[in-house]
């Protein structure tokens, strides 16, 4: 269990920097995820963006995948095939 979280901790990290690497893109998943739901993720609390890059490791990990969090440019397919 500790494993699996030192896990997802890591990819959720990692989903983080490579979507602030394309946060000037309007078509990440921080644009998406702002117009499709009222929050806006550049105004997010940095608990609130983790926890919701966990929330993102955590279903893709476990093949369940909700699709409200896509990825949706290059780099962010290329972690998501990787994972």
């Amino acid at each position: 269990m500790v494993s699996w979280i030192m896990v997802v901790h890591v990819v959720a990290c990692i989903w983080h920097a490579v979507s602030l690497l394309n946060a000037d893109e309007p078509n990440s998943w921080f644009g998406v995820y702002s117009s499709a739901y009222i929050n806006d993720v550049a105004k997010m609390s940095n608990f609130d963006r983790y926890v919701t890059c966990c929330y993102w490791a955590m279903t893709t990990m476990s093949t369940i995948g909700y699709g409200d969090i896509i990825p949706i440019t290059s780099a962010e397919k290329l972690l998501v095939i990787f994972t």
